[in-house]
């Protein structure tokens, strides 16, 4: 109905008679009540994508109907990934294979400063975008958490002491990604803090 309207309306090329036809009125009102029942299903759509990966609401509509188009092609996807994780800026892409049977896997995060974050397990990108996008997650959790241990294993010991060479200090700023510094500067702090504040009640 909407093409042979169009393609009436195309034909005549005068406004007013192309529009003053009889039933033309209805026709417009049942196209526009057609149209309002695709939007709501699109919204509900949507909407169940966003219940399924809560970092969908950043999104608008048109970006999260760009990204569920190209869910099995992570590499346009990766745009709107800053808009979804704060920090993230890009992904390291792996692809494998060749032609149709060409798949995509993601190790790493990026960061704006170039920072890194290997991730402990492999990302493989399939179909649903929602599944693939909350296992960078699960795994970028793992990955920070896995960070932090190993930082805390190989400089806390110095830092209880207080004691950090200089040359050492600067190699261990160069080597870790600014949040776990920071975080872990945080953590010290507090501790000694704590300790003291015990150290004074103590002694009081």
């Amino acid at each position: 109905m909407f093409k042979s309207e169009m393609d009436r309306i195309n034909k005549e090329r005068n406004c007013l008679r192309s529009l003053v036809v009889k039933g033309f009125l209805d026709t417009l009102n049942e196209l526009n009540k057609k149209f309002e029942n695709i939007q709501k299903n699109l919204n509900q759509f949507l909407e169940t994508k966003r219940t399924q990966f809560p970092r969908f609401y950043f999104l608008s509509n048109e970006d999260l109907l760009e990204i569920i188009g190209q869910s099995k092609d992570p590499r346009p996807i990766v745009q709107h990934i800053g808009k979804m994780f704060e920090g993230v800026q890009s992904l390291r892409i792996n692809e494998i294979g060749r032609g149709n049977s060409k798949t995509y896997e993601i190790d790493q995060l990026i960061s704006k400063e170039a920072e890194t974050v290997d991730l402990q397990k492999q990302i493989h990108v399939d179909s649903k975008v929602e599944l693939w996008l909350a296992a960078i997650v699960s795994e970028m959790k793992e990955a920070m958490k896995f960070k932090f241990s190993k930082y805390y294993e190989a400089n806390m010991t110095s830092a209880k002491s207080g004691k950090f060479e200089k040359d050492k200090l600067m190699n261990i700023i160069k080597m870790n990604q600014g949040q776990i510094l920071i975080t872990m500067a945080q953590m010290q702090w507090t501790t000694e803090v704590s300790n003291a504040l015990i150290q004074l009640e103590t002694t009081g």
